[in-house]
């Protein structure tokens, strides 16, 4: 606003640039931290914005950008219409992580909207692809089943046609993962199958080890907890390996759901206990799902106390 009224067209431009650049800077530091195996982006980042504005550990990251949270979205949106796509798509794929951690999926479906298009003013097949995925992504977090399976439906021919094997793998895995909220559980299976070729094919750990996790946790759904913990022991050993310990909470989580399934209580209640602590400590806002996970198999293993008591740590995670 100070631009508009002070400047002229060139160095309100300028300045523009300068703000765009900043947040791009910010989030790829961010994201370094928050979730480090998202690192599909590097951005050419200016050596006078190479050093982020917080310590380098989770918990400053995400206080930052909380503080940030209103400006996210409209950076977003003035870098895609004012001649910054690249930057706009960059900057949605690199806050991904921090919306995962924190929620408000209303305002990450918008901002990846807002990521389709500026990827589509490149004409980069790989990029549409990515924010076409990222807002499938987005939908399913909301549980919009059904819109998911649209936006990644249209994000797969994009991935193929970029020769992109990492990134059809993860269409595949976030497809099975709205096959899985509609209860369409042999499709999800089918989905999964098809993301571990993919990954396999691209050589990419990660992703192979998400898609053990979800098959995991699917057929845990169907009711086959022996299936379920042989594929979900596999997931563990191999994100502890990676030392992903999103990933590795998530496993503990569907693990504790899978014993539980088992009727194995004592099991059930060390896995979500687990999964709870390490929730809690990487500030996961999922801790409070898990504390409710934990309950059941806690009142089934005699301890009415401390279910009544599990949740409580987790209410301001």
């Amino acid at each position: 606003q100070c631009a508009r009224l002070d400047e002229p067209e060139p160095a309100r431009a300028e300045a523009a640039g300068r703000l765009v650049g900043w947040y791009l800077a910010t989030a790829y530091a961010a994201n370094r931290i928050i979730d480090p195996g998202r690192d599909r982006v590097t951005p050419q980042v200016p050596r006078a914005m190479a050093e982020p504005p917080f310590t380098p550990d989770r918990r400053a990251a995400l206080e930052f950008l909380d503080g940030e949270r209103g400006n996210l979205l409209p950076v977003v949106r003035y870098a895609t219409q004012r001649g910054h796509p690249v930057a706009a798509w960059q900057l949605t794929y690199l806050l991904t992580g921090y919306y995962d951690s924190r929620g408000d999926q209303a305002e990450r479906i918008e901002m990846c909207r807002w990521g389709v298009l500026a990827a589509e003013q490149t004409g980069d097949a790989a990029a549409e692809g990515l924010m076409r995925s990222g807002l499938g992504v987005a939908y399913n977090a909301s549980r919009r089943f059904d819109e998911a399976l649209a936006a990644l439906a249209e994000a797969l021919p994009l991935m193929r046609a970029a020769g992109d094997q990492r990134g059809e793998g993860h269409v595949h895995n976030n497809i099975a993962a709205a096959y899985t909220g509609l209860g369409r559980y042999q499709e999800a299976v089918e989905a999964l199958q098809h993301a571990l070729a993919a990954h396999a094919a691209a050589g990419y750990q990660l992703g192979t080890v998400l898609a053990w996790g979800n098959l995991g946790h699917v057929y845990e759904q169907l009711g086959r907890p022996d299936l379920a913990l042989a594929q979900l022991q596999r997931a563990l050993e191999a994100s502890r390996a990676l030392g992903n310990q999103r990933i590795e909470a998530s496993v503990l989580d569907s693990l504790g759901a899978a014993s539980l399934r088992n009727a194995d209580h004592a099991e059930a209640v060390g896995y979500y206990r687990q999964a709870l602590a390490l929730r809690q400590a990487i500030r996961d806002r999922r801790a409070a799902d898990t504390a409710h996970g934990l309950a059941p198999p806690l009142l089934a293993h005699g301890d009415p106390t401390a279910a009544a008591d599990g949740a409580r740590p987790a209410a301001g995670a």
